[in-house]
């Protein structure tokens, strides 16, 4: 039998030669001195050689047990040789069969418009790509996909979750039929963590926009009240943050707005970045008050949240001031802009507030742009009086 010592001296000759071991296992001598672990076995009547790696990279207990694991095949019937070519296709087939190339052909086999093929895999770049999309899809189980939805429930985006985990069980669907999955892992809708129950504000709709425009245009009301609006329309910020605002904390030179964190629902500062359109808005109102922007009837009062809700029912709006919120982060959402810098704009605080932080200056240029691309929208939207 050989030893590491008889193994790294032996010399090689004129021509290969084998130093044998025992039952099958020998080591291949090349001219060049290059030394190589070969098993022969029969199988049937047919003698096959496996080999098992370069010496000394593979030392004798190591080839040892390679050459008893190949042995164990042979009495089961299996031919080695084929066995490891089998399973480096299989494992060729997890390099390229992965969830992410089974989701580009699902995604262009389908017959969407091209804006809504556009969400649906930018909801697929963002949520689900990073973390299983070189994953092969034929061994991802229902834990790892609960591990790609726990984090989109838990910035409570429950909505989006459930859009999440239809999509990627469609790629299943497909992968199954294409022959690329034996099976759909994706966890069950109950699995997925109920929504709390949120109040909704009613809000208009992007089509009714323009109406919307030109009646505020003819409004008889108190010209504050429609000044507000009009802001309140490009800044989407809470009703009660624009109600409030105080003149000093409008810098026009910079375009920013910034309001104070005693005056925002996650206490902390929040900047609203404005757009010309917005900056245009603000130079119209007359400082009628030294501290407040938007004074109500009553000395050192704001206008009231009232105010702005019978202003917008007298021109024939069932919705709130509230819901331009929502009217606005719709249309931001189905034009493309991304979730995060949405939700940083919104004020809408992430659980990881460290996270958050570093939202409110790393999306800082995204969201003057984003501010701007809304302005701009809403002023296409608007319909001119003759």
């Amino acid at each position: 039998m050989l030893t590491d010592t008889k193994a790294q001296i032996a010399e090689h000759k004129g021509k290969p030669y084998k130093v044998y071991d025992s039952h099958g296992l020998y080591l291949l001598i090349h001219p060049n001195g290059s030394k190589y672990w070969r098993y022969n076995y029969r199988l049937g009547s047919v003698q096959r050689t496996l080999a098992l790696g370069i010496y000394p990279s593979i030392k004798i207990r190591r080839a040892r047990r390679e050459r008893d694991a190949a042995k164990e095949l042979v009495r089961q019937g299996i031919c080695p040789v084929q066995d490891r070519r089998e399973r480096k296709q299989q494992n060729l087939s997890k390099v390229t069969n992965t969830f992410a190339s089974a989701a580009r052909e699902w995604h262009n086999t389908q017959q969407w418009t091209e804006r809504h093929a556009v969400k649906v895999w930018r909801s697929l770049e963002i949520h689900v790509l990073p973390a299983i999309g070189n994953v092969g899809i034929a061994t991802l189980d229902t834990r790892q996909l609960l591990n790609v939805l726990e984090p989109i429930q838990s910035a409570g985006k429950y909505d989006m979750a459930r859009r999440v985990r239809q999509r990627m069980s469609d790629v299943f669907d497909y992968a199954i039929a294409a022959g690329r999955a034996q099976g759909n892992p994706i966890p069950g809708w109950k699995a997925l963590k109920k929504p709390p129950r949120v109040q909704h504000f009613k809000a208009l709709a992007m089509d009714q926009v323009p109406e919307f425009q030109a009646k505020l245009a003819i409004y008889q009301g108190n010209p504050i009240t429609v000044l507000a609006l009009r802001l309140l329309l490009l800044t989407f910020v809470r009703p009660g943050e624009l109600r409030n605002a105080r003149w000093d904390e409008f810098n026009l030179e910079i375009g920013e707005w910034r309001i104070p964190a005693e005056r925002m629902k996650s206490r902390r500062e929040h900047v609203v970045p404005l757009s010309a359109q917005a900056k245009e808005v603000v130079n119209q109102i007359s400082p009628v008050s030294r501290d407040l922007v938007f004074p109500g009837s009553k000395p050192g009062k704001p206008l009231s949240d009232n105010t702005l809700r019978i202003a917008l029912h007298r021109m024939g709006f069932d919705v709130t001031a509230h819901g331009f919120r929502t009217l606005a982060s719709t249309a931001l959402n189905e034009n493309g802009f991304p979730p995060d810098i949405i939700e940083t704009q919104l004020a809408h605080l992430p659980a990881d507030r460290t996270r958050a932080a570093y939202n409110r200056a790393e999306y800082m240029e995204q969201r003057r742009e984003m501010m701007q691309t809304w302005a701009d929208m809403v002023s296409d939207l608007a319909i001119q009086k003759d």
